[in-house]
């Protein structure tokens, strides 16, 4: 599905109806300008500008070619850049695959190195010798530092963030390293003899020359950040020591924190991004080999966002990781556990673990040196129904309904005193699952009063006039979340239920009359309406129906069906007697949309004017109620006839808010339905469009009040109708001074932080519609989230009927990270236009 492609993901489409994705910790592919799909090639170019930088990476980066050292680098991601200057000039580089060596910078004898990666960059001073480390510029390396969009921050464990307005972190990197060459000529970790008896023993892949190897004396770098610049310190010690062996690395990376993965060692290495097998197991000495004489214990740690799981039923899942090396050729057990969060500061011994995932009994990577040969291989745990302690699955699940913000998996020996079960593995895991879409309460629910096409749904206060014995139900299958929109997904059916009152009234029991479901034998995607109709129902009978959605699937010979919610009662009452629809004409300015013209005319409070007209099949039509469906059912207009049948001319009705408006015009005349209620006919619909407002139509600063004082947030959008926000529970909401502006600033509090949530009562809200819905619309709000454990409500917009349609929020963590999820659909509105605004549930 190239539609749902990005740069860590693939999704397959599956013919049994399921669908596979496959998520990897380092990106896949990159997309260029063009908005084609390339390899990653992270090999340096020259560019026209004058700049070198990757051939093709998922960031935009470039690196000098020479000159100014105020434009040593520049990262960037969606429009946001970080710039980084070096205080001096820069000579022309050298280029080898994806490194730029500036040769004496800053002084004789030391080079700087930038490295290009996939998703940011290495930077490395190489000091080769004594007397270059003697030098003063090197006890203090001072970068300028500059943002567009993005600003400089301190990160976890000495780190460096590079954070955009709302104070999530887009580039992130660890503290600084530091290390020497007192360690064989291959850096990294290998396996080897400890004699040198037999020549035959292979050696593991050459490690990552930036990064500190085996027996290299090491050193940790917080980066400071000031005003305008980072800087790391180096030690001194290490740099100017009588046993340092030169030359000498020192090394601050940034990159992307889309996913993030690190390797941690018991004596005190961390390796966050490390790109190139490391170990997993007890590093030690055995059987004359060794893979440290000094001996520690590693442990392999992949994190990954909701990515496209959101809203999605997990079937199955899979974690896959590469395995490059093994001590020996006896297997030996790897766990996978799943753990709390990393990030670039997480050190020995790691997070805490909380659950085990599985286990696999393995040996790879040793090609011809086993018999059989043991190539490299994907090692893949996947639940064992025989084993009830595997709990991949069903936490990948979890995962995917938002009960945990981020994933993170640990693969570790089973036995970490063993140092035969030592393995390497490769810096890419992938996480692969199977699932069906998840189905959503359907949208649109409603009857259709007539023989029109038309559909509403009522509340019970005022049930809607059925004019025909056999009404028509409506509803749109949804799934839960809409992965792309315009795609087609899931393999839905929608299920009507309805009921008739005993006494057809309110007062009455209800009992279930009929129900049906559409499609008919088959399934349909996301987004289709499904109509069915009933059979006869009695004239003058009060009924109220509802609607579900139905998910089906086939999966490994096991099928199964999943259900929505309902959808809230619409209320109907057949009355073949009443009223029919009457007509609508405009005297200006606006102007009936049609199917191919929907002309904007106006704007929000600009009132226009209206003719009703009685059906040409009625003959005593005493009164007319009219309202725009943008405003609440208790806000109608009533107004009398000046005579039997007679037309009415109305000059004031105003919308107060821009975008497709349908004013909706009943008649009556005047009898009284069972439960002594003026009864209404059928309803006449005029759709025409509003001209855009000029600036917001409404906006909540939550500034005007402090702790003890105002319970109304006023509303200071620019255009149209005003619409305050009132505190609607005392115990649960007030003001705070958390507030993004600082100090003097106020804001919303919401006591969501409690952990009963039938105690999360706290919410404001408007008293008046504030969003036109039927067309594209954009809320926006900074929220606080004092727990980042689970999903959070910001917005909600109900409708006439109470329905809520939430914007979800994702759980910020690692100081203001926060990964956005797809497009969540929400309980519907059934066919309501307009949204109060309801914030809910969380904090600013």
């Amino acid at each position: 599905m190239t539609s749902a492609r990005t740069e860590y993901t693939t999704t397959e489409a599956n013919p049994d109806g399921t669908f596979t994705l496959t998520q990897a910790t380092e990106p896949q592919r990159a997309k260029s300008e063009d908005g084609s799909w390339r390899d990653i090639d992270v090999a340096l170019e020259k560019r026209a500008d004058g700049t070198v930088g990757p051939k093709s990476a998922v960031v935009d980066l470039a690196f000098s070619g020479g000159g100014s050292g105020s434009g040593m680098l520049r990262l960037g991601r969606s429009g946001q850049e970080l710039k980084l200057g070096w205080p001096g000039t820069l000579p022309a580089p050298t280029l080898d695959g994806a490194t730029a060596t500036y040769a004496n910078v800053p002084v004789n004898g030391v080079d700087l190195q930038l490295t290009a990666t996939a998703e940011g960059y290495h930077e490395v001073l190489v000091v080769k010798s004594a007397d270059a480390a003697d030098s003063p510029e090197l006890e203090k390396v001072k970068l300028t530092a500059a943002g567009d969009g993005l600003s400089v921050a301190p990160g976890e464990g000495g780190g460096l963030r590079a954070v955009d307005a709302d104070g999530n972190a887009v580039f992130s990197g660890p503290a600084g390293q530091m290390w020497d060459s007192a360690g064989d000529e291959v850096t990294g970790t290998q396996t080897q003899l400890v004699t040198e008896s037999d020549a035959s023993q292979p050696q593991a892949e050459q490690g990552d020359p930036a990064q500190p190897g085996e027996g290299d004396a090491t050193a940790e770098l917080p980066v400071a950040v000031g005003d305008g610049t980072v800087s790391v310190q180096p030690d001194l010690d290490l740099l100017r020591g009588e046993d340092t062996v030169y030359p000498v690395f020192i090394d601050p990376p940034v990159g992307l924190g889309v996913s993030e993965w690190t390797k941690l060692s018991s004596d005190g290495d961390k390796f966050w991004k490390f790109d190139e097998p490391k170990g997993v197991g007890r590093c030690g000495v055995a059987d004359g080999y060794a893979c440290s004489t000094g001996g520690y214990t590693d442990r392999m740690y992949f994190e990954f966002g909701p990515s496209q799981l959101a809203g999605k039923y997990v079937l199955d899942a899979t974690f896959k990781a590469y395995e490059t090396w093994s001590f020996n050729c006896t297997p030996y057990w790897v766990d996978l556990e799943r753990t709390d969060n990393i990030s670039e500061g997480t050190r020995w011994p790691g997070p805490k673990q909380l659950d085990q995932m599985g286990d696999r009994y393995v040996s790879a990577g040793r090609s011809t040196l086993c018999s059989p040969e043991q190539p490299n291989q994907w090692v893949e745990f996947n639940d064992n129904p025989d084993e009830p302690d595997e709990n991949l699955t069903k936490t990948v699940r979890s995962f995917a309904d938002g009960k945990m913000s981020r994933l993170t998996l640990m693969l570790r020996a089973k036995d970490e005193t063993e140092p035969r079960a030592w393995k390497r593995f490769d810096s890419n895991a992938e996480l692969q699952v199977n699932y069906v879409h998840t189905p959503g309460v359907p949208t649109d629910v409603g009857a259709i009063p007539g023989t029109g096409s038309k559909a509403q749904c009522r509340p019970s206060s005022d049930p809607l006039t059925v004019s025909v014995l056999t009404p028509t139900v409506q509803a749109r299958v949804q799934t839960k979340v809409e992965q792309n929109q315009g795609d087609e997904e899931g393999y839905l059916q929608a299920e009507f239920q309805m009921e008739r009152s005993s006494t057809d009234t309110t007062s009455g029991t209800w009992s279930r009359v009929w129900s049906d479901y559409m499609p008919k034998g088959r399934w349909d995607p996301d987004g289709t309406l499904e109509k069915a109709t009933t059979d006869n129902r009695a004239d003058g009978g009060l009924y109220r129906f509802h609607s579900r959605t139905q998910s089906h699937w086939s999966y490994h010979e096991k099928s199964g069906d999943l259900f929505s919610t309902y959808s809230p009662w619409c209320y109907l009452r057949i009355d073949s007697t009443a009223p029919k629809a009457p007509t609508i004409t405009s005297g200006g300015p606006y102007t009936q949309c049609t199917v191919d013209v929907c002309a904007a005319q106006g704007g929000p409070g600009q009132p226009g004017t209206f003719t009703f007209k009685p059906n040409t099949a009625d003959s005593d039509v005493k009164a007319y109620r009219w309202r725009l469906l943008t405003t609440d059912a208790d806000d109608a207009n009533v107004v009398n006839a000046s005579a039997t049948n007679a037309p009415l001319t109305v000059k004031d009705v105003k919308p107060g808010l821009s975008g497709t408006q349908t004013l909706s015009v009943e008649t009556s005349d005047l009898n009284l339905d069972k439960e002594g209620r003026v009864r209404w006919g059928t309803a006449a619909e005029f759709v025409f469009k509003v001209g855009l407002a000029p600036g917001p139509t409404g906006r909540w600063r939550f500034d005007d009040g402090r702790p003890g004082g105002l319970d109304v947030a006023k509303d200071t959008g620019e255009v149209g109708t005003r619409h305050d926000a009132v505190f609607r529970d005392a115990a649960g909401t007030g003001w705070s001074t958390l507030a993004r502006r600082g100090a003097g600033d106020h804001s919303l509090r919401l006591n969501d932080n409690l952990s009963d949530p039938a105690q999360q009562v706290g919410y404001a809200s408007t008293d008046g519609v504030a969003v036109n819905t039927q067309d594209s619309f954009t809320v926006s709000a900074w929220a606080y989230l004092t727990d980042g454990a689970a999903n959070h409500a910001i917005v909600t917009a109900p409708g006439e009927t109470g329905r809520r349609s939430p914007c979800i929020t994702p759980p910020r963590t690692r100081s203001g990270s926060s990964t956005a999820p797809p497009r969540t659909r929400s309980e519907p509105r059934a066919l309501s236009t307009s949204a109060h605004l309801r914030t809910a549930r969380t904090r600013r």
